[in-house]
């Protein structure tokens, strides 16, 4: 009220924007080459990996290559099934490293926070490599998966993140050959498995030590995300200055100028695991003839917006039919974070392959206070497509219906469509 001015909504991420030829063509060639093997793998993150490598020389060899890199990898540390089940050893984690997702960025990204200055090398040798890794890989997918559930809330796709890296009480304590050697394995890992999952990353208060650590570390990073990269002294003053333009004070943690006050919740927390629940329930859309809240749909049929036809995406075209014949509903049957889309009315079959191993508190859909208990956002989500019950998504004077719980956000008519998931 108040005759004021409506606020614009924020811009669309620059990940929505549509595929080109070069990007259809290799999404194509990825689903038809790995047929099978990657039933897991979201549009999305398979996109990633298409636009991670793409400069690189030879791009359609080296996206091949990474990809089916990847696709080993997660069939080796059995990853697709990472998120069903808390890893072992996930207390003693979260004991002994300090991290996790604190608020949003202006545009509604997540914001990944890790104090590694407190983190004690006794306590990373006394938990052991392997369970190391296993909660590193959790504490990724969780991320994976909370960014496709804000991109199916809002409408568009998202899938970068930002780090801050708190430094405080680092020391040479930090630089044993041991603790490098295991920092180097993890960001190598991060490299080959997550490209394209940085939208930038502050190191503060960094100590002149740190500077030798970090010539010794950086080497393993792309050099697209070397340049996504920076660091920042030990005044407080200067670092809420540099982070406050990307994070709302009232988001940035009091330990670092801001005035959020949360605590770090560390992997495998009720919040996520209600997320991670919905999300494969839902399948990233489920029900109704429209495809769906979530533009992706995971290899299955999507829907323009103000188009009454369903369009088949660079992602899908080769599996929809055989997936259609599996749901017997005239939607694809959705398997752990491969969802089932609307199809010609049909429902998802997701919800009999739920996990036992989840919570018991499972949800038939992402609700803001869901996501605003996980993010521990003070600002409130509500205002960018959360919690608005019309289930219309206003674009270029098309709508279309999704489930209850949210719309996807308004989007500018100088892109309709509002960067749907994968444009054919």
């Amino acid at each position: 009220g108040g005759g004021g001015e409506a606020k614009a909504p924020p811009p669309l991420p620059p990940e929505a924007r549509a595929l080109d030829e070069f990007e259809k063509k290799m999404a194509t060639m990825l689903r038809q080459r790995f047929a099978g093997k990657d039933k897991m793998i979201s549009d999305t993150y398979a996109l990633q990996f298409i636009r991670g490598y793409r400069g690189d020389k030879n791009p359609e060899r080296v996206i091949l290559a990474k990809y089916e890199e990847m696709l080993k990898k997660r069939s080796e540390y059995n990853i697709d099934n990472v998120v069903t089940s808390r890893p072992e050893g996930w207390e003693e984690f979260n004991k002994a490293c300090k991290l996790g997702v604190l608020g949003e960025t202006r545009d509604g990204r997540p914001v990944y926070y890790e104090r590694l200055g407190l983190y004690e090398p006794k306590d990373m040798n006394k938990l052991g490599f392997d369970k190391l890794m296993a909660c590193h890989i959790r504490m990724q997918e969780e991320m994976r998966y909370l960014k496709e559930t804000i991109s199916r809330r809002t409408g568009h796709r998202m899938y970068k993140h930002v780090v801050i890296l708190d430094m405080s009480g680092f020391g040479l304590k930090h630089m044993s050959r041991d603790v490098v050697g295991k920092l180097r394995k993890l960001m190598a890992f991060d490299s080959h498995m997550y490209p394209e999952s940085l939208k930038c990353l502050y190191i503060v208060n960094a100590p002149w030590i740190f500077q030798k650590a970090w010539s010794l570390v950086k080497g393993i990073l792309h050099q697209k995300t070397q340049e996504r990269i920076k660091i920042i002294g030990t005044n407080k003053a200067k670092i809420t200055e540099k982070i406050s333009p990307l994070v709302d004070t009232r988001a940035i943690p009091t330990w670092l100028g801001g005035r959020n006050d949360a605590p770090l919740l560390g992997i495998c927390s009720e919040a996520a695991e209600e997320m991670v629940s919905s999300h494969l329930r839902t399948g990233g859309g489920g029900g109704g003839g429209g495809g769906g809240g979530y533009p992706e749909t995971h290899r299955a049929s999507t829907q323009s917006p103000g188009d009454s036809k369903d369009s088949t995406t660079a992602m899908s075209r080769e599996r929809v039919a055989e997936e259609e014949e599996e749901a017997g509903n005239g939607g694809n049957a959705g398997t752990g974070g491969t969802g089932g889309n609307g199809g010609n009315g049909g429902t998802s079959t997701t919800a009999a392959t739920t996990p036992t191993t989840m919570t018991s508190r499972v949800t038939t859909d992402t609700t803001p206070d869901m996501m605003e208990a996980l993010m521990q956002s003070p600002v409130s989500m509500r205002g960018r497509g959360f919690g608005d019950q019309e289930g219309r998504l206003a674009a270029g004077g098309g709508s279309r219906r999704v489930h209850a719980g949210g719309i996807p956000s308004p989007c500018t008519p100088a892109e309709p469509g509002g960067g749907a998931l994968f444009d054919s």
